[in-house]
């Protein structure tokens, strides 16, 4: 990275110290695969989610995709440091659209926690550059509930159901029915174990195809509540640390840390007795609340 002036120098090499985390990468509109990196990841948590327009000032401009590899950076670092405590887990993911090949690849930063209750509590982090004098920020924040096992244990016998009628004495015209309606019930039933795990969600394929209503236990709910509250704020923390390096207008990312601390205290986590949250927004498919779908 060229140094622009002596009282740079020092910001452009503390910017060369930051490099991507390493990366994995994903497709959406794929013919069997997710649609949205928001699928499968359950009901979105509009309370926890965020959109923010950055400005840039002269030193920083066109060093958009610079604060996006320092900023995930620092969150990465972080969050490693505070993983045996807070039980976080993050990745950078970097999403190709197959339906656009012409359209850039975009990095995610994907930040998880399971719950003693077994819900994932998933926030998805993007930094992109808008034109060369601004940076989008984007936070969005999901819950997914435990797989319903009463739900994929009828499904699979009212798919089963057909084969065992095929298995008993009837002409061959009346068992090749039988053997099609079990295959069409089958791929309507399942089909998104499968597209959930040709996106990458393999190890929780079941619950994002077969969500259980979310546990509306207080301790389930403080332990969601408490990672987003923890989570959150951390990423206006490392944006505000990266201010002077990247010529944020300090003032506007002080100003927005405060109100985003201020605004996630006060927010709190609603589950009903049918385990469906309360006020938010539902994202992608197969994020139904209370159940799948499909």
């Amino acid at each position: 990275m060229a140094t622009r002036d002596s009282d740079d120098e020092a910001s452009d090499v503390e910017v060369r110290a930051f490099t991507l985390p390493s990366v994995h990468s994903a497709q959406i509109n794929s013919p069997f695969g997710a649609r949205d990196p928001f699928d499968f990841l359950g009901p979105q948590i509009y309370s926890f989610s965020q959109s923010w327009l950055i400005p840039l000032q002269a030193g920083g401009r066109g060093r958009g995709y610079d604060l996006e590899a320092a900023l995930f950076s620092v969150i990465v670092e972080r969050l490693h440091r505070e993983d045996l405590s807070t039980g976080s887990t993050c990745r950078v993911i970097e999403y190709t659209d197959v339906s656009n090949l012409n359209s850039k690849r975009r990095n995610y930063l994907e930040i998880t926690r399971t719950t003693e209750r077994s819900t994932i509590v998933t926030s998805l982090l993007r930094c992109r550059p808008y034109g060369d004098d601004s940076v989008y920020l984007a936070l969005d924040s999901f819950a997914l509930g435990p797989t319903a096992r009463g739900r994929v244990a009828l499904r699979a016998a009212a798919t089963l159901l057909p084969l065992f009628v095929a298995l008993s004495v009837g002409p061959p015209a009346f068992d090749l029915i039988m053997w099609l309606a079990a295959l069409i019930l089958g791929t309507r039933f399942f089909a998104g174990v499968v597209r959930a795990k040709l996106s990458g969600r393999g190890a929780t394929a079941w619950r994002a195809a077969f969500p259980a209503g979310l546990s509306s236990s207080s301790f389930d709910l403080d332990d969601t509540s408490a990672h987003l509250k923890h989570t959150v704020p951390l990423i206006m923390q490392a944006l505000e640390r990266l201010a002077p390096t990247f010529h944020l207008d300090t003032r506007t990312v002080h100003d927005l840390l405060t109100e985003m601390v201020s605004k996630v205290r006060g927010t709190t986590i609603n589950v009903n007795n049918s385990g469906k949250l309360s006020g938010v927004n539902i994202g992608g498919s197969y994020n139904s609340a209370g159940g799948s779908t499909a």
